[in-house]
């Protein structure tokens, strides 16, 4: 009886081994879950402010390029109006000047300089898919010409500086006519003082100094207009 007594004190003893060891995993395993699910609500956390930002630049992005397209359009609209004579048109009447200059700008396709001397296309012309954000779609009027800080920015060709302004989001703006095209440079830092409404400016000659935003991102936006519709810019800077 007494070995029968000690049998089952072991096996009972083992058991409570046993359970004991069961219940630890188990805890264990409790709080391995629970620390998952922390981390996974702080990344969503994370996720959804930065969704939120994100969504803010792009807003913040898209009320600038309106603004800008606004104000070409206007440009455009009042150079109609200037050189119609009283026709109803949707293209500006060009002097034979201005007619040689929109010929040599065309003859010039592919050719052109770039606005920066040193500088890579960091977001190019038209509709794309937002990199983070899914079903959203950005536009980009333009091409944004990522450079080194400080750089100077520069005219692509021959031509009038047609306005100078001030665009949220976007900084100086400078536009320069070419005959019926127009050049558009953004994110300026600061404008030459030379340059000003009907200053005759001279292929890579400086307009101003590129700018440095907050994120460190050194960037100038450049689009080409003919009339009213917009070209990629791409298609006639010369490639590197």
């Amino acid at each position: 009886v007494s070995e029968t007594l000690v049998q089952q004190k072991t096996e009972l003893e083992k058991k409570k081994t046993e359970q004991g060891s069961l219940l630890k995993s188990k805890v264990k395993e409790n709080n391995d879950l629970v620390a998952v699910k922390r981390r996974k609500d702080k990344i969503f956390t994370q996720l959804t402010k930065r969704e939120k930002e994100l969504r803010a630049e792009l807003a913040s992005r898209k009320k600038a390029m309106d603004d800008l397209n606004t104000l070409i359009a206007d440009i455009i609209k009042k150079e109609i109006e200037r050189t119609s004579g009283g026709k109803s048109t949707t293209k500006v009447s060009l002097t034979p000047e201005a007619a040689l200059l929109s010929l040599s700008f065309e003859g010039n396709k592919n050719k052109l300089p770039w606005p920066v001397e040193i500088g890579f296309v960091s977001a190019k012309f038209g509709k794309h898919p937002h990199p983070v954000l899914k079903n959203i779609m950005t536009e980009n009027p333009g091409v944004d010409i990522q450079t080194e800080k400080q750089a100077q920015v520069r005219a692509v060709f021959d031509g009038e500086v047609s306005s100078v302004a001030f665009v949220p989001g976007m900084n100086n703006v400078v536009i320069v006519k070419h005959g019926d095209y127009l050049t558009l440079y953004a994110r300026l830092k600061n404008i030459n003082p030379n340059i000003t409404r009907g200053y005759p400016i001279k292929a890579k000659e400086s307009i101003g100094q590129v700018f440095t935003d907050n994120n460190d991102n050194t960037e100038v936006h450049f689009e080409v207009w003919k009339n009213f519709d917009k070209l990629n810019p791409e298609r006639w800077l010369f490639s590197k």
